[in-house]
């Protein structure tokens, strides 16, 4: 039956595209399973289910930097006054970083003494019996889980991985598509969105840029830098934004150093035209005067 799991959990990261053309391994899941109070019956479903792991291939267990801990609890809430024996198991699975909570595998059991004397202690085997049915219940119930989160798991790291690849091959629309596959299910879920986030940015200015490029190729150099103001200091492309800010900043200063020398020259060749009706103004009285001047002398 192990070996079926495993089969299939190799099967299902064959199709989620985990396997890579070499036909490498990914890197196995470290789990920590331990007993949440250390009572003895914690422990047994502990080595129950770490028995069962430890033949799949995508797992190690081990207490030494592990991704998840895994807490096996079993609580025995036997009602002495109704002669109830209740026992409740549960098998937790969290993230080891941050705590998320993956997983909750829980299961119970009720049983009635229905001994002749209601005085008398509780029936030992029948208490015996209760927690026996806890630790095989639960041994059992959380296999399936566990490989099932690990697939996810794994699932999510290559999506990550390879939208992180895509995004430095700048296929970022490839990238975006790829780590929005990630779901709610996976404890990757929230960085992966950051990812996107990431990828967006940089897919934003990639935009902005060759925007302002297009508009400076039309001579449109002030529009141009105003799209490049627009890319955020975080992304790869803030240091080439600001390059062509720079350049189109020159284009401009000598594109208006140039529309301002025709009217310099047309300002003073109206400046000479006007000194020079000025000077024939001022040719033309002393010429008014000189007749005068010589009509006087005339008379005389």
């Amino acid at each position: 039956m192990k070996k079926i799991i495993a089969g299939l959990s190799l099967a299902l990261l064959i199709v989620f595209g985990l396997a890579a053309t070499s036909f490498a391994l990914p890197r196995p899941v470290r789990l920590a399973i331990t007993a949440a109070t250390g009572s003895g019956t914690e422990q047994q479903i502990v080595d129950s289910i770490t028995a069962r792991l430890q033949e799949n291939q995508y797992i190690v267990v081990s207490t030494v930097n592990p991704d998840w801990n895994i807490s096996c609890r079993v609580d025995d809430n036997t009602d002495i006054a109704s002669m109830t024996v209740r026992v409740n198991g549960t098998v937790t699975i969290k993230t080891a970083r941050d705590g998320a909570v993956i997983n909750t595998i829980s299961a119970q059991t009720n049983k009635q003494d229905f001994s002749a004397s209601g005085a008398a202690p509780l029936n030992k085997a029948l208490v015996t019996t209760a927690m026996r049915e806890v630790v095989q219940e639960l041994s059992q119930r959380s296999i399936q889980p566990i490989e099932q989160a690990v697939v996810t798991e794994l699932d999510a790291r290559e999506k990550i991985e390879k939208a992180k690849s895509l995004a430095h091959e700048e296929k970022y629309e490839e990238a975006l598509e790829t780590v929005m596959m990630i779901t709610r299910d996976s404890p990757h879920f929230w960085p992966a969105h950051a990812l996107a986030d990431q990828i967006q940015m940089e897919i934003d200015a990639r935009n902005l840029v060759n925007q302002a490029k297009a508009k400076a190729r039309q001579g449109q150099y002030r529009q141009a830098i105003v799209d490049l103001r627009q890319v955020t200091s975080k992304s790869k492309r803030y240091h080439t934004a600001q390059g062509l800010i720079a350049t189109y900043s020159q284009y401009t200063l000598a594109k208006n150093k140039t529309a301002a020398a025709p009217k310099a020259a047309d300002a003073t060749n109206a400046q000479l035209k006007a000194l020079a009706a000025e000077r024939r103004a001022l040719e033309l009285k002393r010429q008014a005067i000189d007749a005068q001047e010589a009509a006087i002398r005339s008379n005389r």
